[in-house]
């Protein structure tokens, strides 16, 4: 992958809402694409942005999604899976999960 691109942190002005649930970054718009994503957010939420988190990221970057409730495991795998991605991990732990996809070169 090289040297990895990817924002650390972004002042609220550079979020955009989501169906009005979520919040992700507006340079997903700009065709910005990202060698590693980390989402630890609600499932419900990550439900909603399946599409612009595939969308941009990179070939061959990984995106992993923690602190996913037990109900929405199987509902994100699917839809991320239909994406194209790769499911490499699904940890089950007491009370959540954490998934690593990976999007092929």
């Amino acid at each position: 992958m090289g040297s990895l691109k990817g924002p650390v942190l972004f002042p609220s002005s550079d979020w955009r809402t989501i169906e009005g649930r979520g919040r992700f970054p507006k340079e997903t718009g700009k065709g910005e694409r990202f060698d590693i994503i980390l989402a630890n957010l609600y499932g419900e939420v990550l439900v909603s942005l399946v599409s612009d988190l595939a969308k941009c990221l990179q070939p061959g970057g990984l995106l992993v999604l923690s602190g996913i409730h037990y109900d929405f495991n199987y509902e994100l795998r699917t839809a991320f899976i239909k994406t194209g991605l790769d499911l490499m991990r699904d940890r089950f732990l007491e009370n959540y999960t954490t998934m690593v996809f990976r999007k092929e070169p």
